[in-house]
């Protein structure tokens, strides 16, 4: 790519770069990751910025939808239904599963069209595509912080205490950002290709919604049927959650450390999967 034009700075050189003769070189995973994390950085930024910009409430919104969501179905299920919460206030109980919920949905709703709206800007200047759906990735973790912060003062405020367990939130959180990292950057790509995805990723949404103990306790499952929040990565994380803040419990560390680490490798197989296919994306979209 003899023609082309370093765009970038000297600490981040080979991370943009204009494709002038339609060729594209590309650098070693691990190096490409290294050399986009300052554009990774800035773009989140300026996404998280983006999205509540001529708002009136702002930030409130991460907060306000998983309050609507707990305000509907927490009357049904606690008041109508009389769902278990385990023995706990079902306020916290289901704040617990919402937390983890409101960031993937939110998350996997808007990175499905993220990179066939950045054609324009991809189509004149290279840098990695992945960037596109990381970058709201890194923004939602942001109300995924602050959603996390609210179940402390949620569980505080019922009266259920606090223990040494809630540190435990930490390695939850970064599994499931792992993983939803992994599916946008995978689902953001083949949307580009497929078109009818960004009509499948919602139905999934409502399916996923349905068929993790969000709103209601894992233990409604039949026995023989627990194996499969098992392999639910956004079950696991709710599961998880409710042990370390409502329970006071430790989470079961080898299915989360298990989770943690197929959700490594999907993201790493996912940004080989981009790397591969980059030079026909502007094409195609």
């Amino acid at each position: 790519m003899s023609e082309a034009v370093d765009l970038a700075s000297k600490d981040g050189a080979g991370a943009v770069r204009t494709a002038a003769d339609g060729r594209w070189e590309h650098d070693r995973i691990g190096r490409r990751v290294r050399l986009a994390l300052p554009l990774l950085a800035a773009w989140a930024k300026k996404e998280y910025n983006i999205r509540y910009r001529q708002s009136l409430l702002g930030i409130a919104w991460s907060v306000i939808q998983p309050l609507a969501i707990l305000a509907i179905f927490g009357g049904i299920m606690a008041g109508v239904l009389h769902v278990s919460s385990d023995g706990k206030p079902y306020i916290s109980f289901a704040w617990a599963g919402l937390v983890p919920w409101t960031f993937v949905s939110s998350v996997l709703l808007i990175t499905v069209q993220s990179l066939i709206g950045a054609m324009p800007v991809a189509g004149k200047v290279y840098f990695p595509r992945e960037i596109v759906p990381l970058a709201q990735v890194c923004a939602f973790a942001i109300d995924l912080l602050i959603g996390t912060s609210i179940l402390i003062v949620i569980v505080l405020a019922q009266g259920l205490g606090l223990s040494v367990t809630i540190f435990a939130l930490v390695p939850v959180d970064l599994m499931i950002i792992a993983w939803v990292a992994a599916f946008a950057t995978f689902s953001a790509t083949v949307a580009v290709f497929i078109r009818d995805l960004r009509f499948v990723v919602p139905l999934l949404m409502q399916l996923l919604f349905i068929g993790t103990p969000i709103m209601y306790s894992a233990t409604l499952f039949p026995a023989r049927f627990r194996w499969i929040n098992d392999i639910n990565p956004l079950a696991v994380a709710v599961t998880s959650t409710r042990r370390v803040a409502v329970l006071h419990a430790w989470p079961q560390w080898d299915l989360l450390l298990a989770q943690a680490a197929v959700a490594v490798a999907a993201l790493w197989l996912a940004i080989s999967y981009v790397r591969a296919v980059e030079p026909r994306l502007v094409d195609v979209a």
